[in-house]
């Protein structure tokens, strides 16, 4: 049983092909119109897989609660900020970071932007400051640092059977010489193959 407020129809397709829209899809007795953008655990999926809906969500939640942090910080010392930091701000961050591998600049730069100033709140720098070396004496990597981190360490467990069974069986490796006494690892890309509907 379907319930119809909590349905969501989305069309996947490219955003250099133009396409034809999705007539309502009927189930029932409801009529569930196509959006172009759904939700599903706590990641938003536009209809280009782009996941410019998805960042402008995380950066409008993450400001938000760090406006609100801001607003009490001055009674708070520099390790309770920083725990209610982490607790609403970086952990969103983090959810499902590893779908934001291969986003382009301009879309990691404004994660960065709200990663820097929760930085900047626990750390009560002033706003002219460089934030490299803030992130550094606080032990945060940059964005896209830990979104490769995150794929390294899902790739990690895959091959070292500590990863679900659906994400060891994307992962090939195989073992190429490179002398005579040294051999290493390879990790390899699945094939995947591309089916278009008319």
């Amino acid at each position: 049983m379907l319930n119809d407020s909590k349905t969501e129809v989305i069309h996947l397709s490219s955003q250099f092909v133009k396409t034809l829209p999705l007539p309502p899809l009927t189930i029932g007795n409801a009529a569930i119109d196509p959006s172009t953008s759904a939700r599903d655990l706590g990641v938003v999926i536009d209809s280009a897989l782009n996941m410019k809906e998805h960042v402008k969500a995380l950066t409008r939640s993450a400001s938000f609660a760090i406006y609100k942090i801001g607003k009490i910080c001055k009674y708070l010392d520099s390790k309770s900020t920083e725990h209610l930091v982490h607790a609403f701000v970086t952990s969103r961050l983090d959810c499902c970071n590893s779908l934001l591998f291969g986003l382009p600049k301009h879309e990691i730069a404004k994660l960065q932007r709200i990663q820097n100033s929760a930085a900047r709140l626990v750390s009560r720098a002033k706003y002219c400051d460089h934030m490299k070396p803030v992130l550094y004496d606080l032990h945060w990597l940059p964005i896209e640092q830990r979104i490769v981190y995150k794929v390294l360490l899902i790739t990690f467990k895959a091959l070292h059977d500590l990863a679900p069974l659906y994400l060891k069986e994307l992962v090939n490796t195989s073992t190429h010489p490179f002398t005579t006494f040294y051999y290493t690892k390879l990790v390899e890309c699945p094939k995947v193959q591309y089916k278009v509907l008319w």
